[in-house]
């Protein structure tokens, strides 16, 4: 039964581990997007001109993929209804900030190069404070695999000591093998706990 719960999630793991890499992904190239929308527009260009330059400069793929919709339908649905088709293909809080900071703009009818790069400074250290985090909750997790990889190695020495006996006891045992299920299944959810506790949310 346990083992049928855990193959269950597995697949559901792996699609949320692929689409955390799609925002990552997604959420660099737009910083990407803006500091070249913020640089061009403070020298002289248009923001329509200045964003869709920076879409087909962009590094991430993925990233041209979500703004091609802005590109190729903004002048027959709107720039709302737009982004709105883009909300659906990515969960990017930076996108929607993103997109105030645009509409504000246009509303307001001046020139928001200023707020763009207000916007693109706030992202960077936002970027920089992840960085610091994610590398203290890696010393933690290498920790842990550490005392894992400890565990393992004196096994193996134990069992060399008494010839092969705790082998022959976790593997050739029924009780031993549902042991060893139960110590793999309690060390699995040790890892999961711990990497609960350590993950940064956005």
């Amino acid at each position: 039964v346990i083992s049928a719960i855990i193959f269950a999630l597995f697949p559901f793991l792996v699609l949320e581990k692929i689409i955390s890499n799609r925002q990552e992904d997604f959420n660099f190239g737009l910083k990407g997007v803006i500091d070249k929308v913020t640089s061009m527009m403070k020298s002289g260009v248009g923001f329509e001109q200045a964003f869709k330059k920076s879409i087909y400069t962009s590094r991430s793929k993925f990233t041209q993929e979500v703004f091609s919709i802005y590109v190729k339908e903004k002048e027959i649905i709107g720039e709302e209804k737009s982004f709105e088709k883009m909300f659906k293909l990515v969960e990017s809080k930076e996108l929607r900030i993103f997109y105030l900071v645009i509409s504000i703009g246009r509303e307001s009818g001046g020139k928001f190069s200023n707020t763009l790069d207000t916007l693109r400074k706030t992202l960077h250290d936002q970027g920089t404070i992840k960085q610091e985090i994610t590398s203290s909750t890696k010393e933690i997790k290498i920790g842990t695999y550490m005392i894992i990889g400890l565990t393992v190695g004196i096994y193996f020495q134990m069992n060399s000591v008494f010839e092969g006996a705790l082998n022959a006891h976790f593997f050739g045992t029924d009780n031993g093998k549902l042991q060893m299920f139960f110590i793999i299944i309690w060390v699995a959810f040790g890892l999961f706990v711990n990497k609960m506790m350590t993950k940064i949310k956005d």
